[in-house]
Parts: structure tokens; C-alpha cells; sequence
């Protein structure tokens, strides 16, 4: 019976709070003061009938009451939580609504800041002081930094980039051959480089997925050193004589762009467009070229030593006089590419296409030309000492005078070559495909070849060191 009494209680007091007939927490604890003294009353009752005698019927009286006492504060007090929480709940509520309605009202007065900021910078830039224009070069790139939308950061770059392009325009021609010492870097203006530096450091805004586009600017003499431009936009751009040592060029079109004399020591061009690019003279020692583009490119004179250049595309490029030794060029395109007196000493060629590619007077000293396709490649004189040509396609190749002394030939296809005045001496040639071969004039002193694979060639007029049962002339 008494959570009958106690629900009939918190409802009365639920029906009187709401109707305003006295304050809630006034009316609340008055009335739990009332029943703590009823409840005392009623306690004493009991304990006086506990020492006495009393009718059944009192006793029984005073422990319903006892209970309704208990269950009327008990149904105060849970009344009391709830309302209590409700109360909590629509505080947080109106916090939360408040502190939105701020967090709001900051973020537009702060893009209104920027975009003030934006603006001024930008009328900066056409300042005829110096100093003035780099002061809004400062400005755009704090506010690239500050923004959190890539929209506004694009933007920026865009803006940037424009004014590398418009203030110092391609120029006409290179002003130096590449024998020339390239021109230093003070011949870049002060707020290009500044530009410059805002966009390729490696911790601005402008990290990689950014396109900047730099795109037939003049920056000779540029210091890029460690510059950050993947994915960046070169094409056409003349960077004669820069420094890019160990910058990041992943991804970069740098299409039919001049960099002739430029350092790239230890760059990342991995699958860069380096297509018709001017690379003559070029320091590309211990760069990363793996899958770019080098199609048509001039090479002539660069330094590509122990550079990785696996699964490079140079067909078709100038690679004459170029150091290639100790690179990584296995699985490279060379179709018709040219590599006249190349340095190509202990390269990794294994699996090339050189195809009809000029070879001529190059040195391939210990090369590595395993599996490699050279069809109808014009290797005249060519130094390939000791170099490793098992299962070569050497077929109608051009190796007049060329130099093949201790080299590994076993299994090569050589049908069709012409090998008049070759250095055959200690050459391996087990197996190797002779069939048409001229091989008159050829020194095969010492050299593993047997009498049936000689009387399959075109000539051994002249030639001498020939096995005892092959008879000489033959032809």
C-alpha cells in the first residue's frame, strides 16, 4: 500500500509545481521536513507501544502509516532527480546552441579576416618597392597556412604561380651554351625566389597533390636545393644551370623544358614527363628516374652514374657522350636511342631494348646485357670487355672493330652481325647463333667456339685464331 500512497503524492506534487502553487525546491524540501517530522512522530508512537499495550488496531494503523511516510519521501526524491535532470538537459542544450552559434560567428570573422588579408597581400604584389612585395608574398603564404580549405590554398598557389610566369617571362633563348659555367643564383630576383621557396618547401601548405603551375617560367639559377615540387607544372619552363639536388620531382612535367648544366644529384624524378627535355650536360648521378618518361630527350654529356633508371622510357633520346656506369637501366626502352661513346661501364642492362639504337665507340666495360634486345643496333668499335651478353639478340647487328675480348656470348643470337676486325680473344661462345656472320678479319684467339658454329658464318677471310680443324679463308 505504501508506493500507492507515494505515487499519489509525487503526482499531487507534480500537479502543484507545475500549477506555480508554490516553488519547487521551496515546496520540495518543506515537505520532506513535514515527513521527517511525521516520521519521527510515528516512530516514537511505535516505540511507546512496544513498551505498552495497544489495540492491534492502533499498532496496525501506525505501521500504514509508517509506510505512507516512507513512500511519500521516497516519490519526492525520485520527483526531485527527474525534474532535476530534465533541468541539467536543457542547460546543456542551450550551452551547446550557444557555443555553435560562437564557434560560427569566429569562423566567419576570421574568413573575413583572411579574405582581408588575401586582398591586401595580393595589391602588395604590384608594389614597385621590393620590400613591400615581399611583404604580400609573407602575407599569402600565412594565409595558405592559416585557412583549413584547399579551395583558398589552391587558390593562393594559383595566384603565386601567376606572378612567376607574368614577372619574368620565358625568355627568347638560353643566354648560355651548356660549356658555360651556369649563371648563379643571384640572377634570380629576390621575390621570385622568394615565391620560390613558398612554393616547394617541403612543410608549406603546398604539399603534394598541388599543382603549381610554373609553366614556360625563366629561373635560371635557381636554388631548388631539396625543393618539394611532385606533381609540379615545368613544361617549357627554361631552368638552366639550377640546383635541384635531392628535390622531390615525383610526378612533375618537366616536358621540353631546358635544363641543360642543371643538378640533379640524388633527386626523386620517379615518373616524371621528361619527354624532348634539353638534359645535355646534366649532373644526374644517384637520381631516381625509375618509370619516367625520357622519350626523345638530349642527354648528350650527362652524368647518370649509379642512377636508377629501371623501366625508363629513353627511346628515341640523346644519350651521346653521356656517364652512365654503374646505373640500373634494366628493363629501359632504348629503341633507336643514341648512346655514342657512352660511358656505360658495369651498367645493368639486362633486358634492354636497343633495337637499331647507336652503340658506337660506346664504353660497356663488365656491362650487363643479359637478355637484352639489340636488333639491328649500330655498335661499331664499342668497348664490351668482359661484358655479359648471354642470350642476347645481337641479330644483323653492327659490331665492326669493336672490342669483345673475355666477353659472355653463350647462347646470343649473332646471325646477320657484322663482325669484321672484332676482338674475340677468350670470349665465351658456347652455343651462340653465328649463322651469316662476317667474322673476316676477327681475332678469335682463345676464344670457346667450335668448329660447326664457325662454318656457319658468311667469312673468316683473315681471321685469325681459329680452331686447328677449321680451315681459313672460308667463305
Amino acid at each position: 500500500m505504501a508506493w500507492r500512497w507515494g505515487l499519489l503524492v509525487a503526482i499531487a506534487l507534480g500537479v502543484a509545481d507545475l500549477a506555480g502553487v508554490f516553488p519547487f525546491y521551496r515546496g520540495l524540501w518543506e515537505a520532506l521536513s513535514i515527513l521527517g517530522a511525521l516520521y519521527a512522530k510515528v516512530q516514537g508512537e511505535m516505540l511507546a507501544c512496544a513498551t505498552a499495550t495497544c489495540p492491534p488496531d492502533v499498532s496496525g494503523a501506525f505501521k500504514q502509516l509508517q509506510s505512507l511516510v516512507l513512500g511519500a519521501g521516497g516519490a519526492l526524491t525520485l520527483y526531485y532527480l527527474a525534474k532535476r535532470s530534465h533541468a541539467l538537459q536543457k542547460t546543456a542544450e542551450a550551452n551547446l546552441a550557444a557555443i555553435e552559434k560562437r564557434t560560427e560567428e569566429l569562423a566567419m570573422t576570421r574568413r573575413d579576416h583572411l579574405s582581408k588579408r588575401f586582398s591586401e597581400s595580393v595589391k602588395q604584389l604590384g608594389d614597385d618597392k621590393l620590400a613591400i612585395r615581399l611583404g604580400g608574398i609573407a602575407g599569402l603564404a600565412a594565409v595558405a597556412q592559416e585557412t583549413n580549405a584547399k579551395a583558398d590554398q589552391v587558390i593562393v598557389c594559383d595566384v603565386l604561380c601567376a606572378y612567376v610566369r607574368m614577372e619574368r617571362p620565358k625568355a627568347e633563348g638560353p643566354d648560355a651554351s651548356p660549356s658555360d659555367d651556369p649563371p648563379r643564383e643571384t640572377a634570380l630576383p629576390e621575390d621570385i625566389k622568394s615565391i620560390l621557396s613558398v612554393l616547394s618547401a617541403r612543410s608549406s601548405a603546398f604539399t603534394a597533390g598541388f599543382r603549381r603551375d610554373l609553366s614556360g617560367a625563366d629561373l635560371r639559377g635557381a636554388n631548388l636545393v631539396g625543393a618539394d615540387l611532385s606533381g609540379a607544372d615545368l613544361r617549357v619552363a627554361n631552368l638552366l644551370g639550377a640546383d635541384l639536388s635531392l628535390a622531390n620531382l615525383n610526378q612533375a612535367n618537366l616536358s621540353d623544358a631546358y635544363l641543360s648544366g642543371v643538378y640533379l644529384f640524388n633527386a626523386n624524378l620517379s615518373e616524371a614527363d621528361l619527354s624532348g627535355t634539353n638534359l645535355n650536360w646534366a649532373d644526374l648521378s644517384k637520381a631516381d628516374l625509375s618509370k619516367a618518361d625520357l622519350s626523345k630527350a638530349d642527354l648528350s654529356g650527362a652524368n647518370l652514374s649509379e642512377a636508377k633508371v629501371m623501366g625508363i622510357n629513353l627511346r628515341g633520346s640523346n644519350l651521346s657522350g653521356a656517364d652512365l656506369s654503374e646505373a640500373n637501366l634494366s628493363g629501359a626502352d632504348l629503341r633507336k636511342a643514341n648512346l655514342s661513346g657512352a660511358n656505360l661501364s658495369q651498367a645493368n642492362l639486362s633486358g634492354v631494348r636497343l633495337s637499331n639504337a647507336n652503340l658506337s665507340k660506346a664504353y660497356l666495360l663488365l656491362a650487363n646485357l643479359n637478355w637484352a634486345n639489340l636488333f639491328g643496333a649500330n655498335m661499331r668499335e664499342v668497348d664490351l670487355r668482359n661484358a655479359y651478353l648471354l642470350l642476347a639478340n645481337l641479330n644483323w647487328v653492327d659490331l665492326f672493330g669493336a672490342d669483345l675480348s673475355l666477353a659472355d656470348l653463350r647462347e646470343a643470337n649473332l646471325s646477320g652481325a657484322n663482325m669484321m676486325k672484332i676482338d674475340l680473344r677468350g670470349a665465351n661462345l658456347s652455343g651462340t647463333n653465328l649463322n651469316w656472320v662476317d667474322l673476316s678479319k676477327a681475332n678469335l684467339t682463345g676464344a670457346k667456339v667450335t668448329r660447326e658454329q664457325l662454318e656457319a658464318a658468311e667469312s673468316l677471310e683473315g681471321a685469325i685464331g681459329l680452331p686447328e680443324s677449321t680451315d681459313s679463308p672460308a667463305s
